[in-house]
């Protein structure tokens, strides 16, 4: 329900758009004649009685306040370092990696009734067999 009330490009906490996507629902739902006319007397009813809009207001205030210490308390060094990387920086897996994933599907497919875990066991060990070998 909750995401009935949020509109595309809207903040994703609850706030007064929310209340006011909330009353344009209600509204709708009596002009097509899914509740009756004592549902939007009720609804503005216990609008009333919860202060209305304030809990929404709080709710953004709240947010602002977060996002505003959140700012201040992070060093700029670090904002700059919490950037997402470019796709070509991405770290790239390895040869290894890459010949154990796929021996993990092998094994998945040859012994669909085995946990991951097991597998996953199992391709260690091979690896670590592998590896004592040559060296």
């Amino acid at each position: 329900m909750s995401q009935e009330l949020q509109k595309p490009g809207e903040p994703p906490w609850e706030g007064v758009h929310t209340f006011y996507n909330a009353r344009e629902r209600m509204r709708q739902r009596r002009k097509q004649g899914d509740v009756s006319w004592s549902y939007p007397f009720f609804w503005y009813c216990y609008h009333l009685l919860t202060l209305w809009t304030l809990p929404n207001h709080l709710t953004e205030w709240e947010v602002r306040k977060v996002q505003r210490l959140n700012r201040r308390a992070t060093p700029e060094s670090m904002q700059q370092w919490s950037e997402p990387l470019l796709q070509d920086q991405w770290a790239k897996p390895s040869d290894e990696l890459k010949r154990q994933s796929s021996r993990v599907l092998e094994l998945q497919k040859a012994h669909p009734g085995k946990s991951t875990l097991e597998i996953f066991a199992l391709v260690s060990e091979e690896a670590n067999a592998e590896g004592t070998m040559t060296a």
